[in-house]
């Protein structure tokens, strides 16, 4: 079975437009926690960053609306479980 990381940093533009589609709630749920993260102090080390260093998610979704917003839920599938390690194994 594929890994189904639903909070990755390495998400593609691509899987970040799925898990807004498919799982509007998973996707609601990581947006808080990145706002709740990035409302804290400064450490010592400088500002929080965002997911996608200064990137918010919402800036990331509007990118990933823009240049894969044509595709179907079936073809955003499709592209998720065709490389990295989220290919389908045969046999």
């Amino acid at each position: 079975m594929p890994s189904n990381c639903m909070f990755c940093h390495y998400a593609s533009p691509a899987e970040l437009l799925r898990l807004w589609r498919l799982h509007p709630e998973r996707y609601a749920e990581w947006e808080a926690a990145e706002a709740r993260k990035l409302a804290q102090p400064r450490n010592q080390h400088g500002p929080n960053m965002a997911v996608f260093g200064k990137v918010t998610l919402p800036e990331r979704l509007a990118q990933a609306q823009v240049s894969h917003g044509h595709l179907s839920d079936a073809e955003l599938d499709e592209l998720r479980f065709s490389r990295g390690h989220h290919v389908r194994s045969r046999g």
